[in-house]
């Protein structure tokens, strides 16, 4: 999928995400204003709050210990 595809199917109401990002869990989704938004126009935002990853410095994850083998 390029970046219109991607455009068009948070347009259509599907939340994305890429392979390549770093941690499961990242997508982004569009957001349409309501009459109680202070946005006038709608905007893409990136949600991280389900992030898993294995790098433990990171505050906005969830840490997976990795494994000895």
């Amino acid at each position: 999928m390029n970046f219109g595809e991607a455009l068009e199917a948070l347009k259509a109401g599907y939340k994305c995400r890429r392979a390549g990002w770093n941690g499961k869990g990242i997508y982004i989704e569009l957001q349409k204003p309501d009459e109680y938004s202070k946005m006038t126009l709608p905007y893409i935002y990136i949600v991280t709050t389900s992030l898993i990853t294995d790098f433990e410095s990171s505050d906005l994850a969830v840490v997976i210990p990795v494994s000895a083998s």
